[in-house]
């Protein structure tokens, strides 16, 4: 699902709930629970010069080909941030699909920004994002004022109840 689509989705009653990655303001027709903060991380392959460094600034993904999300929900300003750093993303490679990205990383195409919980595959590596520092809020949003399902309602008391990772 688009991240775009979710809150309409959610607001026509399409889908009950869904995990939501925000970056932006609360939608205030939607009721967010916040679950954690995650940081985006650039992305390479183990063996990588980024190994060595504790963080790595946008002008140096500057240099390297990148592998766009397309679905990133940070994409446009992402791109603004190299916009007005005058620089340029070299982009060698756009994907939708996640596990093609992060398959494309290990075998050395390039790197890319990836949140840092969703670094799943083995082979890989990643550090912080700096110049500015990109995090986003995880969230479990429904629609406001809503009759819930008991499944629903039974979810919610999980996610509410489950210890997410503290920042």
């Amino acid at each position: 699902v688009v991240h775009e689509s979710i809150p309409g989705l959610l607001l026509s009653g399409a889908i009950d709930g869904a995990f939501y990655a925000r970056h932006g303001p609360a939608n205030p027709r939607l009721e967010h629970v916040e679950l954690f903060n995650e940081e985006m991380a650039i992305t390479f392959p183990q063996g990588h010069p980024f190994a060595r460094e504790s963080e790595v600034s946008v002008r140096s993904i500057a240099a390297e080909r990148y592998i766009e999300r397309l679905h990133c929900e940070f994409g446009k300003e992402f791109r603004e941030l190299f916009s007005v750093q005058g620089l340029n993303l070299n982009v060698v490679f756009q994907c939708e699909r996640e596990d093609w990205i992060q398959s494309l990383i290990r075998i050395g195409m390039g790197v890319a920004v990836i949140p840092r919980y969703s670094v799943l595959q083995p082979g890989l590596d990643c550090k912080p994002v700096t110049d500015p520092k990109l995090t986003r809020v995880v969230e479990f949003v429904v629609p406001m004022d809503q009759t819930r399902k008991p499944a629903l309602t039974y979810f919610m008391n999980e996610i509410n109840s489950h210890q997410w990772p503290k920042a």
